[in-house]
């Protein structure tokens, strides 16, 4: 009777846990939605203002700095509280983050350094989530389906962000670009209500859960100790460690590509406000395939092809968007782009995912983050500055593919190379 009883209430916790998953990806698909017109919106409120591509670099730079400020810091709060209310509360600052210009348009015009501070504050709180995010899927998937529920979720959320970008181009029209801030205003506040519904104890795993708090000066050493220990996880792992180095070269060669997107759509292909809308979404409709298919495609191929062939293959595409300067061909060329980034992402997630113990799950993501994504300020300002020079923005997309390919060719024979299929890491 007492194994009886075992079955009844495992099967009952699976059952929660598939009801909460399910709950927590309608949540981020609102998220994701609302995000797409601010996507659409930031950039394009800024080009209107300035037409300089170096304030487009700046702003993707600005949106940046907050992984090198607080990311460490949030990775091991992350580990610390419980996930869930901790990804509401952000999702709530979000909202009033996104208020800010709107209301600002009712006593004048929003100065650009508005913009840019709020790029820098929704990039904070964005911290908070996608840590989250990452913790919350382990925990509601299991170890063993990592690869599938991270395709699902992002092609949900991909879904969104392709059918945002294309309501938000023909909303444009009719009504002014910051309004459109009101909608993930919005959809954070269902976000934040989906998170507060999930049953599902999100409570990281803690080695020592009665350890007293001490003073300040004690809490603030036990913290530092916790985002030491996450860092040294991540250098002391050679797969891990080479994944990050990959990532430093790739974002700082790739982080032109999305900051300067508007301007390669406004003078290299011509696009007007509705083209560069279905630019967006030909991305996210690359990633939503991709996305669906991951799962199947990680079962039938190693790692190191998944990873660098679909960096070759990014490399490749965009190459392509400078080369032809043909809208229709820009189309096929950015959702390449996006869909192999896609596949490349939910690999490295779900291999993070699977061997990284629970209770080092926060930090050791955020370290991953900030360790990757430090050069993207300074690639985002130099592609700016790159533009602006006398190469232009096709022949950057170009140098820039050709970059890509090159660093995939150069990593073949590093600890990548040895890594086995996702599923089989223990």
């Amino acid at each position: 009777m007492d194994g009886v009883a075992v079955t009844v209430t495992a099967q009952r916790n699976e059952g929660r846990k598939s009801r909460d998953f399910r709950l927590f990806v309608l949540g981020q698909c609102a998220t994701a939605l609302g995000s797409s017109f601010t996507a659409f919106a930031l950039p394009l409120l800024l080009y209107r203002q300035t037409g300089s591509p170096a304030v487009m670099g700046a702003g993707f730079a600005v949106g940046f700095l907050p992984y090198l400020l607080f990311g460490l810091l949030v990775g091991a709060l992350a580990d610390r509280y419980e996930r869930r209310r901790l990804m509401a509360f952000a999702n709530v600052c979000s909202c009033l983050v996104l208020l800010a210009a709107p209301v600002m348009t009712l006593f004048g015009p929003v100065p650009v350094a508005v913009y840019l501070a709020m790029g820098f504050l929704l990039t904070t709180f964005r911290i908070v989530t996608g840590t989250g995010t990452v913790t919350v899927v382990a925990t509601l998937a299991g170890k063993d389906d990592l690869v599938r529920a991270n395709g699902r979720l992002q092609a949900g959320t991909s879904a969104m962000d392709m059918l945002g970008p294309v309501i938000a181009g023909t909303a444009v029209a009719v009504v002014p670009a910051v309004d459109l801030l009101l909608v993930d205003a919005t959809a954070f506040i269902l976000s934040a209500v989906t998170l507060l519904l999930i049953r599902t104890p999100l409570t990281p795993d803690r080695e020592q859960p009665g350890r007293p708090a001490g003073d300040l000066r004690g809490r603030m050493r036990e913290l530092g100790g916790e985002i030491g220990e996450g860092l040294r996880f991540v250098l002391g792992h050679r797969v891990l460690r080479s994944v990050s180095a990959l990532m430093v070269l790739v974002n700082f060669v790739y982080a032109g590509a999305p900051s300067q997107l508007v301007v390669l759509a406004k003078t290299h292909l011509d696009a007007g406000d509705r083209q560069l809308a279905w630019l967006y979404a030909a991305g996210s409709a690359g990633i939503v395939v991709m996305s669906l298919c991951a799962a199947r495609i990680s079962e039938r191929a190693r790692f190191p092809v998944l990873t660098l062939g679909s960096l070759s293959v990014v490399g490749l595409c965009t190459a392509a968007l400078g080369l032809v300067p043909h809208y229709t061909a820009a189309l096929f060329a950015w959702a390449g782009v996006a869909a192999f980034s896609a596949l490349f992402n939910i690999n490295a997630l779900s291999l993070r995912q699977r061997i990284v113990p629970d209770r080092l799950l926060g930090r050791v993501t955020t370290t991953s983050m900030v360790l990757a994504w430090c050069a993207v300020p300074l690639g985002g300002m130099a592609g700016g500055l790159v533009v602006e020079g006398p190469a232009g923005v096709g022949a950057f997309y170009t140098g820039m593919g050709v970059l890509l390919v090159l660093l995939a060719l150069g990593f073949v024979f590093s600890p990548l190379g040895s890594v086995k299929k996702v599923s089989e890491i223990v």
